[in-house]
């Protein structure tokens, strides 16, 4: 039976089953139904191929003018067969939950899908972003409402551009040099440019969904004769039908050519390569990359499925061979046996593969820090462009309104302007949002709150003009807001700062509602410290309206929270019956206490009835004193208790 499967025949599946086979394991076999058909666009920098090189000890013949993906891939393709390593044409499909093996299947000759059980010690998840055996165990876990081994989270939180296009084009090369820097320069673009042609420029591109006042990054790689591959950021909503007129836009603009002579590419005869093609990016990164399950084979997810690259750093494929390597060398062969150092796990059968899973993990997990710190610091890059150029653009924006004598374009460009004021400030606001957040400490906590506030009503105002982005970003920021108003109402409470406890208190309260924020712990531990707040300063009416605005929240609340409420609510209820107060007064006051004895029964009892016996006791006596007395309560409005 095989001994290793891997799953993907793409760069990382058959580096790694090169370098398995290398070291001495001979049963081996390759999965995927497009092995063999390589067509896959994206170019690839010379270090890529040296880098595969080296790894295998063997020379690749590669081109060392320009290569692409699918060139590597060949490569590696045609070393494994050199090598007599096993490929097959068939999909994955699901790990095997009885016996010691995987799934695969394959058409028939009647086209029919026919499933294959294939016996194996180890699969390799070498499928890239589509993480096909960690998607199925995850699948497994959840049918058996266990918690998923695997999870994705995002590497960077600002991506704000995910989609791109990319183009083989044939293009005149004086014309396509025009398109060099990844980022285009707008000085250079626009030089000799009108505000009026500027922001026309500009605006040609939103009505296919760009949000940004930059220009898209373009750039361009030369690779033979006048043959060229265009990046080209686009709207993360662009629709298939519309990257034609995408691509015409964008390079009309960079190159300053109303119109754009290029062919594109076309694929040999009897084959389909995908050279213009919509893609997209957003690199997500696994919490684990390796599983075991007693009776079952090792799992190991590799290459991209353990972290997603970004196209533009160009560190996919060689992070991918760095981290098989640290696979390889985590095993020891002898006699064509792969052992450990761990004697227990020797010769447990006729042929093993053994690793600590745990240090494997770790040592991956070091090995792509680096890359993770790369793609986090190029999108926080491309979140300051993006907004620099938002900040530049608005005087000239500003101009334009004043060029234009089309009073339909004056309408567009003054709306725009509207946008783009919005916007700023809402840049601003979270300047100050992180400035003053830093700076928070006991003796500035008044002003801290009054700046925090000011930038929070920017943002509110802000809101219905920012972009998705922004608004989920300034939902983030509305959570973090929540904290500091919480931050500054202890400093405020902790030093008998009452008011401004309260202030602030009620800012982060404020922001659970409009922002519809879920936490209700936190929501009501809010509650709590405004409530405190309120009794020390005695005031009763407060107290009991900041009650009644948490009551919908206490039902699903942890008894320690009610306990917490409650306990402050009862107290200045009981405090308040020795205060001088009108009849009307009193009765809603024990009113209230009477619904609240009533309703929380249970955690009073279990939790308070000692600590508060005296406030109970007295809260008590007053409401028979009323059921006993002839006091007109049914004069009194929202007393039902009575």
């Amino acid at each position: 039976m095989p001994h290793v499967v891997i799953i993907g025949a793409g760069p990382t599946g058959l580096d790694l089953a090169n370098k398995l086979k290398q070291k001495g394991i001979k049963d081996i076999i390759v999965y995927d139904p497009r092995a063999g058909d390589y067509v896959r666009p994206g170019l690839l920098d010379v270090d890529i191929f040296q880098r595969a090189e080296a790894g295998l000890s063997l020379p690749l013949n590669f081109n060392k003018q320009t290569s692409h993906i699918r060139d590597i891939e060949k490569k590696l393709y045609n070393q494994a067969i050199l090598q007599h390593i096993l490929i097959e044409k068939k999909q994955f499909v699901r790990l095997s939950e009885e016996e010691k093996g995987i799934y695969v299947a394959y058409q028939n000759e009647q086209h029919e899908l026919v499933e294959e059980f294939v016996p194996c010690d180890y699969v390799f998840d070498c499928s890239g972003s589509k993480r096909v055996l960690a998607h199925n165990i995850n699948s497994k876990h959840e049918r058996n409402k266990l918690s998923k081994p695997f999870v994705t989270s995002p590497i960077s939180q600002d991506v704000i551009i995910k989609k791109h296009l990319i183009a083989y084009l044939k293009i005149d090369n004086d014309l396509a040099l025009k398109v060099q820097n990844p980022i285009p320069s707008e000085t250079t673009i626009f030089s000799g440019k009108t505000p009026l042609e500027r922001a026309q420029a500009l605006e040609k591109l939103r009505p296919f969904g760009w949000t940004e006042f930059t220009i898209p990054a373009c750039y361009h790689t030369h690779f033979k004769e006048n043959k060229n591959c265009f990046y080209i950021e686009c709207p993360n909503n662009l629709p298939e039908e519309q990257k034609q007129a995408w691509l015409n836009i964008v390079l009309s603009i960079v190159t300053d050519q109303t119109t754009i002579q290029y062919e594109h590419m076309k694929s040999k005869k009897g084959r389909s390569k995908p050279n213009f093609t919509l893609f997209t990016v957003d690199p997500q990164q696994l919490n684990c990359f390796t599983y075991h399950e007693q009776g079952l084979p090792h799992v190991v997810i590799l290459g991209d499925g353990q972290m997603e690259p970004n196209f533009v750093l160009g560190h996919g494929i060689a992070g991918a061979f760095e981290r098989n390597d640290i696979l390889i060398k985590s095993m020891v062969v002898s006699h064509e046996e792969i052992t450990s150092y761990d004697a227990q796990e020797y010769n447990r059968s006729e042929k093993i593969i053994y690793y600590n899973a745990k240090e494997y993990n770790k040592s991956v997990k070091d090995a792509i820090k680096m890359h993770q710190h790369a793609i986090i610091d190029y999108y926080k890059i491309r979140k300051i462009d993006f907004r620099a150029g938002a900040n530049g653009v608005k005087p000239y924006y500003t101009d334009a309104i004043t060029q234009t004598t089309d009073p339909v374009e004056k309408a567009l460009l003054t709306e725009r302007l509207e946008e783009i004021t919005a916007r700023t400030a809402y840049y601003s606001a979270l300047y100050t949002i992180a400035e003053n957040s830093v700076q928070l400490n006991q003796n500035n906590s008044a002003d801290v709150l009054e700046a925090l506030t000011d930038a929070k009503q920017v943002i509110e105002q802000a809101l219905s003009k920012l972009t998705q982005f922004e608004q989920r970003e300034a939902t983030q920021i509305s959570q973090r807001l929540i904290i500091n108003f919480k931050n500054i109402g202890y400093q405020a409470l902790q030093q008998a700062k009452y008011g401004l406890a309260i202030k602030a208190y009620k800012e982060a309260l404020g922001l659970h509602a409009i922002n519809g924020i879920k936490n209700n712990e936190e929501r009501l531990s809010t509650y709590a410290s405004l409530i405190v707040c309120y009794r020390k300063t005695g005031q009763l009416e407060n107290v009991l309206a900041a009650f009644q605005e948490a009551a919908p929240f206490l039902e699903q609340a942890s008894d320690a929270i009610k306990k917490k409420i409650l306990f402050h609510v009862i107290k200045i209820i009981a405090k308040n019956l020795n205060v001088p107060m009108s009849d009307n007064q009193r009765l809603k006051s024990l009113a209230s206490a009477a619904s609240i004895l009533d309703t929380y029964h249970d955690v009073i009892n279990t939790h308070l009835a000692g600590s508060l016996k005296l406030e109970l006791n007295k809260i008590d006596d007053a409401i028979a004193e009323v059921h006993n007395s002839s006091m007109p309560a049914k004069k009194v409005e929202n007393c039902p208790n009575f």
